[in-house]
């Protein structure tokens, strides 16, 4: 092989998820829950799994915040 050894090679970069696009996400999911009639708590988070966006619709149980942030 005629090419020199690349030190970078051991990694990949990768896209990230913006607070805009979080939030583009957050925005389409309400809108697919109100055509299903059915107020959700909805979580969106990073590759990682930190919060980036979260909203409980009004009628919303409580009990699904805890479950939406746990499905990540």
């Amino acid at each position: 092989m005629n090419r020199k050894e690349d030190p970078m090679t051991d990694y990949v970069p990768h896209l990230k998820l913006t607070h805009e696009g979080a939030l583009k996400i957050l925005r389409a999911a309400i809108e697919k829950a109100r055509e299903m009639k059915q107020p959700q708590c909805i979580t969106i988070t990073d590759d990682g799994g930190h919060l980036l966006a979260f909203v409980r619709m009004d009628g919303a149980k409580v009990l699904s915040i805890d479950s939406s942030s746990k499905n990540r």
